[in-house]
């Protein structure tokens, strides 16, 4: 996007060239956002407190 979004929402996963993330916890972002999961990505009280690390290869289907 030329103008970063405000907020995107926790759960939303987006795309940006060869790259995909998924957005941990709500904050602004410039993605192209093509999805939702409610999976719980972060956790402070977890050990370790991120449920993925860098790297990680995910395959995701749409419902």
């Amino acid at each position: 996007l030329a103008t970063p979004r405000p907020r995107v929402p926790a759960g939303s996963v987006a795309l940006a060239g060869p790259y995909a993330g998924i957005y941990p916890g709500p904050s602004p972002g410039g993605w192209l956002l093509v999805g939702r999961t409610d999976l719980v990505l972060f956790d402070v009280h977890d050990e370790p407190p991120a449920r993925l690390g860098p790297g990680t290869e995910m395959r995701m289907e749409v419902r």
